[in-house]
């Protein structure tokens, strides 16, 4: 019998190391990415392209769109729901994260979003699961604690260990100054 096919994807995201004093307790108990090695972020587009495809020539192509898009300050401002499974917080102004996913999907036509993320809306995940309660708990302890500020001066490009399952980073990938 032949092993399973490798299904690992990689993402773009934005880190916001500035939020981690905020949700980085929260994250690491409702945030089941927070335990693979996901830094608290803003994802940019996920799924992006197969690990197996992440090749010097595509970063350089990734590197090339991303640094035609500017660095921008933002915003994270209020909390957030999907459904009643995950809180978020939400960045204010979202048009530069929208403009870096069309970017990015406009010269990687063959990974487009997909599912769940077809519509994008730009968040930062602090937990989610199937206690709303402590959910609740949450965001409104991270919500007393809002503004975070921030300037996004690059987009990283994350893949996830085959072995270990954790998230690392392949590339840093600079936004025009």
């Amino acid at each position: 019998m032949s092993p399973p096919p490798d299904t690992r994807m990689s993402a773009l995201v934005v880190v916001v190391p500035e939020a981690e004093p905020a949700v980085g307790r929260w994250r690491a108990l409702l945030d089941p990415s927070a335990g693979r090695g996901m830094p608290a972020h803003i994802t940019v587009l996920y799924p992006f392209a197969p690990a197996t495809m992440v090749s010097d020539a595509l970063v350089a192509r990734a590197t090339e769109t991303v640094g035609r898009c500017e660095a921008f300050e933002f915003s994270l401002v209020s909390t957030g729901w999907f459904d009643d499974r995950v809180v978020y917080l939400a960045p204010e102004p979202v048009e530069p994260f929208l403009a870096l996913t069309a970017a990015i999907t406009s010269a990687f036509p063959e990974f487009p979003p997909t599912g769940a993320f077809a519509d994008p809306v730009p968040h930062l995940t602090l937990g989610r699961g199937r206690d709303t309660g402590r959910l609740r708990e949450a965001g409104q302890d991270v919500q007393s604690q809002l503004p975070v500020r921030s300037t996004v001066r690059e987009v990283s490009l994350m893949i996830r260990g085959r072995d270990t399952g954790l998230w690392g980073t392949r590339a840093r990938l600079l936004l025009r100054e």
